[in-house]
């Protein structure tokens, strides 16, 4: 029967400490949003009683997190990551032998849930837009090296980017750092001098608030037009020359307004996967009335 003791940082002071008493019987797996341990038998654990959780009650709440369901960015799979890496560091811990064969039941419930509820919601992020909007272009434009090109890079890191900024120097540590990333994934990424005129590309993003008329400038002057142009800059929607070659221009309005659709779907879908979840707990509560031996009966 899995065991464990759960508490959400924003709830860290208003529960009483844990002690642990036996580190063999004990595992601490934390996160950004919470803390979870794992703990064999209650004679190694003594904790505040709001946060204990055991049986399939326990299994559930464990699956929903693995889901990336109880995460900021409902969906995200960066949470199911960190979980298999905790393992694989935890690898001879006593709780994780234990429950070695179970976590195939779990991982393999994630899987079905993600892949029919939760397919393409884990990336409600400008960079996770950016990769969904050009799957099939390869050829990336950026104009900008600040904290926004920094969050998008390694979304595109299987593209050919060129990052052109006003101040090179300044740029390099934060644009060139990506450079080892991209090459592992089969990608290119190179550092530019903005000028006024831009090479032939398929897609230009402007993630830097220059200025409408520095803007006009480029787009005029630039003889082969992209395919899309993505303005990223808050007055994005006020720029009236654009020009009619370009087949798609997408402003951050549009962008926000993607978002918004997005956390619709995603509350339905979360919805659904919740339902999953706990459908196959109930069926987990039949097989074990119906085998006698509990849920370790079924994990051989």
């Amino acid at each position: 029967m899995l065991k464990l003791w759960h508490q959400p940082i924003e709830q860290e002071h208003t529960y009483l400490a844990p002690l642990i008493v036996d580190n063999n019987a004990v595992l601490l797996w934390e996160t950004c949003r919470r803390k979870i341990y794992f703990y064999l038998d209650e004679t190694g654990f003594v904790a505040d009683g709001r946060g204990f959780m055991n049986g399939l009650e326990a299994e559930s709440f464990l699956l929903e997190v693995l889901c990336g369901l109880h995460s900021p960015v409902i969906g995200e799979t960066e949470i199911l990551g960190q979980f298999r890496q905790f393992i694989n560091l935890n690898a001879k811990h006593a709780w994780v032998q234990k429950f070695q064969s179970r976590m195939q039941v779990w991982f393999s419930l994630i899987k079905e849930v993600r892949e029919k509820y939760l397919y393409n919601f884990g990336s409600q992020s400008y960079g996770g837009y950016l990769r969904r909007v050009l799957q099939n272009q390869n050829n990336v434009q950026i104009i900008g090296a600040g904290s926004l090109v920094e969050d998008v890079l390694p979304w595109l890191q299987a593209k050919n980017v060129q990052v052109f900024a006003r101040n090179l120097e300044k740029s390099q540590i934060q644009v060139m750092k990506h450079f080892s990333h991209f090459v592992e994934a089969g990608g290119k990424l190179s550092l530019h001098p903005l000028e006024n005129a831009l090479p032939s590309s398929e897609v230009l993003v402007i993630a830097a608030p220059i200025s409408h008329e520095q803007l006009k400038t480029i787009v005029s002057n630039s003889t082969n037009k992209w395919k899309y142009v993505i303005d990223l800059r808050r007055d994005a929607k006020l720029f009236n020359d654009r020009d009619p070659q370009i087949e798609s221009w997408i402003t951050l309005e549009h962008v926000m307004e993607f978002f918004s659709q997005q956390k619709d779907l995603l509350a339905s879908r979360q919805k659904q996967a919740l339902a999953a979840v706990e459908q196959w707990r109930l069926a987990q509560m039949d097989k074990v009335t119906l085998r006698p031996f509990g849920w370790e009966d079924l994990c051989g």
